[in-house]
């Protein structure tokens, strides 16, 4: 652990810190364009809950008039709420009904509720709004600060800088058509482009690699070596569809890949309701169940082996150690208790540090090479490098050699190497995806990229215009 600290987290820090002084480049005017879009849409939001309710309702305290809803006050959404029959969900530590949003996303699924709906939308964009879009820039540039270990898995966090600059670039927004509106503003500055690299499925790698590991059984990591698509092979089997009739962007295989993860981190019916409804889908904690059912029942290895020996574990020796030679100690481990949310934990961490150390490695080798890291998330990486074939080929070839690593997963030593893919682009809301990243596969992607920037200038860049 020692040598780790030394050799990784301390060379980490410092390339983090070199990070943090490039920043990402943002198209000013596309970015007022849409604060102005936001704020029309909380206006209607606004307008819709009047509709219904018969009472106006506002944002802020300071615009309210007598007999007028403020959606910032928790009292007075209490009380909006249960006007309608609503019974608002109580906190777990106070006993007081709650506002918070994990409480109204479960309200939401359970009753669909288009006066929720409406409370949570205004929520998201005014967190788009304040948080994001009205994040303080300099030179139109957003900047962040970034932690080495602001997690309990090792993972890295971030949020605004020293000087009040910027705002937390791990978590831009991205799953919704705000989310994606906004990353249109973050561009490549003039005569560069983005490559982003993820690492592909990078946690199930290592759940089924320690489910190998552990018991002999294979068939997870032969299908992840294969290319099957698991998530639409288990969407197949939850629903009852043939394979060919499922998409990526058909709600059965959104369905399997979130029964997947919860199933996986023994995530429970009523939380995974929770997430669901914050992504926009209304789905009964009681279907919730039948889903996970349905998944432990298309991979039984998941609690016969993977959870099974990380209990085991925790339970003889409180804790548990990384491929990547990171260790975690449980604590609060109590025989004849209740230590299920302990375990959850452990089902989480060595997937999710070892994807977290993975990326982390990736980014020291990268910047040692040649400093163009931008931001990174737990298993992706942002590079900004000049708009040239030249440089995409040998920027490629750096990437793909910084994440080549053999991971020795426990208990028993068995080996996978995380395969990554990589998206080009001009903006963080456009990427084109790299089908191959052979020479070929590069090469047609840039190409297709430029003409895509040729017909599309206004959607693709802005980088040009604004600085």
């Amino acid at each position: 652990m020692l040598r780790n600290f030394y050799e990784y987290e301390i060379r980490l820090a410092r390339t983090l810190h070199n990070i943090e002084r490039r920043g990402i480049a943002v198209d000013v005017a596309k970015l007022e364009a849409l604060r102005t879009e936001v704020s029309q849409e909380i206006d209607k939001e606004l307008q819709e809950i009047a509709d219904e309710t018969g009472t106006k309702a506002v944002l802020y305290k300071e615009e309210a008039k007598q007999g007028e809803t403020v959606l910032n006050s928790a009292s007075q959404v209490v009380k909006l709420l249960e006007s309608r029959g609503l019974k608002v969900p109580a906190s777990r530590t106070t006993g007081k009904a709650t506002t918070a949003s994990d409480a109204l996303y479960t309200l939401l699924a359970k009753t669909g509720d288009p006066i929720l709906h409406n409370i949570l939308k205004i929520r998201e964009l005014g967190k788009l709004r304040f948080v994001y879009i009205a994040a303080p820039l300099h030179n139109g540039v957003l900047y962040t600060s970034i932690r080495a270990t602001g997690t309990e898995t090792g993972r890295r966090s971030s949020s605004e800088s020293f000087a009040r600059l910027g705002t937390n670039t791990q978590n831009l927004p991205k799953h919704s058509q705000w989310g994606m509106k906004y990353r249109e503003c973050l561009v490549a500055r003039p005569g560069k482009v983005f490559l982003q690299v993820d690492q592909k499925t990078a946690e199930d790698w290592l759940v089924h690699g320690m489910i190998a590991s552990a018991s002999g059984i294979e068939t997870g990591i032969n299908e992840l070596l294969s290319g099957v698509n698991r998530h639409k092979k288990l969407a197949a089997f939850i629903f009852g569809m043939p394979e060919n009739e499922i998409s990526k962007d058909c709600i059965q295989y959104y369905l399997a890949k979130r029964a997947r993860y919860a199933g996986s981190y023994g995530i429970g019916s009523n939380h995974m309701a929770e997430a669901l409804a914050s992504e926009g889908q209304v789905v009964k904690p009681s279907e919730c169940a039948v889903l996970l059912d349905k998944f432990h029942e298309a991979e039984p290895a998941i609690r016969g082996v993977f959870q099974k020996w990380v209990i085991d574990e925790i339970s003889r020796e409180r804790r548990l150690t990384t491929p990547l030679g990171r260790t975690r100690i449980f604590f609060g481990l109590r025989p004849y208790a209740d230590n299920n949310a302990i375990f959850r934990k452990g089902f989480a961490f060595i997937p999710q540090s070892t994807v977290g150390d993975n990326n982390g490695m990736a980014i020291v080798a990268i910047e040692d090479a040649q400093p163009i890291v931008l931001a990174e998330s737990h298993d992706s990486i942002l590079v900004e490098i000049n708009d040239s074939w030249v440089e995409i080929r040998n920027t490629a070839k750096l990437i793909q050699k910084a994440f080549d690593r053999r991971l020795w997963i426990p208990p028993k030593g068995f080996g996978v190497t995380i395969p990554i893919e990589l998206e080009m682009g001009y903006n963080l809301g456009c990427m084109t995806p790299c089908a191959f990243l052979s020479d070929h596969g590069l090469l047609s992607t840039w190409n297709a990229l430029k003409s895509q920037a040729k017909l599309l200038p206004d959607l693709c860049s802005g980088a040009e215009r604004q600085l």
